[in-house]
C-alpha cells in the first residue's frame, strides 16, 4: 500500500506527505513585519502569549538565547500585573482564533503595551489590520503540527548521552513524543528524556496507523 501513489494520494487528499517533503523550505521563508512602527517606544520587558505550538519557538528562545531584556511566556488568559507602556506583547496564534491569545491581546491593548501579532489569519489578523498592529502573517492552509518551520511545533530530541526521539510535539501546552517504525513495536524513551518530560507519552506511528495520525 505505502508503494502505491494512488492509494496514498486517496487516503491524504491535503497532500501531508507533500507538506512534509517540503518542510525544509519553510526554513527559508523570510518574515515580513506588516503596520510597523515608525518610532516605537522604550522596551523594558518582553511577553510572548500563545499556547502550544505557537509558545514553542519562544520557549526555546528563553532557552537558548542571551537575552537581555526580561522575558515571559504566557499560556492563560490574564497578562501579569507589570505590564505597561514598556512592554513588548507578541500574541502568537496560528490559527488566529485561539482565546486565551485573543484575551491576552485584549488586556495588552487596555494596558497601553506595545503590541505584535503572530498568525496566519483569524481573528488577530483581522484585529492587527483593523487597529494597525504590527503583525507577521505566517502562511495558511496547513496544520499547526505542519508548520514547525515558522512557529516551532515539533523538533527531533538527541539525549548528550545518547538516545533519540523521532519527533517529540507540544499541543495546547502539553507534551507528546513519537517514535517511527514499519510495524508495531514496543519501544521505550530514552531515560534522560523521560526525567526531563515526565508527563509526555511516547505513541509508536507504523504503517497501520500512519493515516489516522496524519
Amino acid at each position: 500500500m505505502l508503494d502505491d501513489l494512488n492509494v496514498i494520494a486517496s487516503r491524504d487528499p491535503k497532500d501531508a506527505l507533500g507538506v512534509a517533503a517540503a518542510q525544509p523550505t519553510q526554513a527559508s521563508w523570510v518574515a515580513s513585519l506588516q503596520n510597523a512602527l515608525e518610532s516605537p517606544g522604550q522596551i523594558e520587558t518582553v511577553i510572548v502569549a500563545g499556547m502550544g505550538g505557537s509558545a514553542l519557538a519562544a520557549t526555546l528562545a528563553k532557552s537558548w538565547l542571551r537575552l537581555n531584556l526580561p522575558f515571559e511566556i504566557i499560556r492563560k488568559y490574564d497578562l501579569p500585573d507589570y505590564v505597561n507602556a514598556k512592554t513588548l506583547v507578541v500574541a502568537s496564534s496560528y490559527s488566529g482564533n485561539t482565546e486565551e491569545t485573543l484575551s491576552c491581546l485584549e488586556d495588552a491593548e487596555a494596558r497601553g503595551a506595545q503590541i505584535v501579532i503572530i498568525a496566519s489569519g483569524g481573528q488577530l489578523i483581522d484585529l492587527a489590520q483593523e487597529k494597525k498592529h504590527p503583525f507577521i502573517q505566517l502562511p495558511g492552509h496547513y496544520q499547526p503540527r505542519q508548520m514547525k518551520g515558522q512557529v516551532g511545533q515539533n523538533y527531533y530530541w538527541r539525549g548528550l548521552n545518547g538516545g533519540a526521539v523521532d519527533l517529540v510535539e507540544s499541543h495546547n501546552g502539553a507534551w507528546q513524543a513519537f517514535d517511527f517504525r514499519f510495524e508495531a513495536q514496543d519501544i521505550k524513551l530514552p531515560k534522560h528524556f523521560e526525567e526531563s518530560y515526565p508527563d509526555a507519552p511516547l505513541k509508536v506511528i507504523h504503517s497501520k496507523n500512519i493515516w489516522d495520525w496524519l
